[in-house]
């Protein structure tokens, strides 16, 4: 039986498409740092970024998402600094 061979992938050599949302009085760009390799990712715009740099940015949008949406809960609870 002939043992199959193992296609390694080099991660940094796929990209994908992503888009960081640019906010008034924020900076242009966002810095991406993964295993000592510094991005500047453009706010605003789409943009094809290595695998890594991608799921970095991915996961900072899913918290930053979570951490709005239970902002939004916290805060329709509140009245005039009243809690119901």
């Amino acid at each position: 039986m002939a043992e199959a061979k193992k296609e390694i992938r080099d991660p940094w050599k796929e990209t994908r498409e992503v888009y960081v949302p640019l906010v008034r009085g924020e900076e242009k760009t966002l810095p991406v740092s993964v295993n000592d390799r510094d991005y500047a990712v453009p706010k605003g715009q789409r943009v094809q970024v290595p695998l890594p740099v991608y799921y970095v940015i991915q996961n900072m949008l899913d918290m930053q998402k979570l951490a709005d949406e239970a902002a939004e809960r916290d805060l329709s609870t509140h009245d005039r600094g009243v809690i119901r």
